[in-house]
């Protein structure tokens, strides 16, 4: 990337492996401090929120993925596209309300929920839902290939059951979940990738 202003001008290589929405927004807050004057001396890679998109660990040689922050359907296409056909297990689920109002319920947000639900079914060899939202995902998946389990910690574990051959296992809600449920996920990830990779 080439920044250019009339003091001249700088080259930064970008960081490997952005994806398109990541690229749009390093690209974007560049083009920004170019306007304002403010031409940075280095360009550091962009970190991921928390909770998005994180890899926390290795079960064996399935990498695992944090993506408890993808609450909505838009997030969780966006974590899962660079992975091949039937490569990925997917825990997915949470709340259907928040605030005491549905969520995904207007037809823009419902068409979202479609496109991440058949963007996951091109990924996923297995799918594990889990919460209240999995009876309305659990439509969108085929039951050969679709698990259900209570609560989170539940669908971790059994998810985990079932990563020997997959790239990645990937804990991507596609609905709301408590803070406090977001704030596990990567610990049991990691505990898991303790466990199996000691054994």
């Amino acid at each position: 990337m080439i920044l250019r202003d009339a003091s001249g001008e700088r080259s930064f290589a970008l960081p490997p492996s952005l994806d398109a929405p990541r690229l749009q927004a390093l690209l974007a807050a560049a083009a920004t401090a170019l306007a304002a004057g403010a031409l940075p001396e280095t360009l550091r890679a962009p970190e991921p929120p928390p909770y998005r998109a994180k890899r926390v660990g290795r079960l064996g040689d399935t990498e695992l993925i944090d993506d408890g922050m993808a609450a909505t359907p838009a997030k969780t296409p966006s974590a899962l596209h660079e992975f091949p056909d039937a490569s990925v297990v997917l825990v997915a689920g949470g709340e259907l309300e928040t605030a005491g109002l549905p969520v995904h319920a207007s037809r823009e947000e419902r068409k979202l929920l479609e496109e991440a639900c058949a963007e996951a079914r091109r990924v996923a060899r297995l799918v594990v839902l889990f919460g209240p939202a999995a009876a309305r995902l659990s439509s969108s998946f085929d039951r050969r290939t679709t698990r259900r389990a209570k609560t989170l910690d539940e669908a971790i574990a059994l998810a985990s059951s079932h990563a020997d051959g997959a790239k990645v296992l990937v804990v991507s809600p596609m609905f709301p979940l408590p803070l406090e449920d977001r704030e596990r996920i990567a610990p049991a990830l990691r505990a898991l990738a303790e466990a199996g990779n000691t054994t």
